[in-house]
């Protein structure tokens, strides 16, 4: 595989569901064939050491193109609670080579509670 990190931020809001999407290039820009790789995305608040969570195809990750390098990771409703800056981190698994494809920040903004 390449070396290719690129960084991605994102945000999102506290208490949310959401599905991020991803691809994965080489060093030319072209689409990464991710076809039967195993994927590890990895999330962490920033300043902690502790992982947030670690979600793999067995739960959350989705390749959805691999033959495009396109894959999704989904976080459930609730799963992230705490307002703040997250790190998060891919990475795509093809025997024998292991790399980190993408790396960035996600902003976790504060949920709006409605007032009465």
């Amino acid at each position: 595989m390449t070396n290719v990190v690129p960084i991605f931020n994102f945000s999102m809001q506290a208490g949310d569901s959401a599905t991020f999407a991803f691809a994965v290039l080489n060093e030319a820009g072209a689409a990464q064939v991710i076809t039967g790789a195993a994927i590890r995305f990895t999330m962490w608040k920033k300043g902690l050491t502790q992982i947030k969570f670690e979600k793999t195809l067995a739960d959350d990750v989705t390749i959805t193109n691999g033959a495009g390098g396109l894959f999704e990771v989904s976080v459930a409703l609730g799963e992230i609670l705490v307002a703040g800056a997250y790190g998060h981190q891919s990475e795509v698994f093809l025997t024998p080579d292991s790399q980190t494809v993408i790396r960035g920040t996600v902003l976790v903004r504060p949920s709006h509670t409605p007032t009465t």
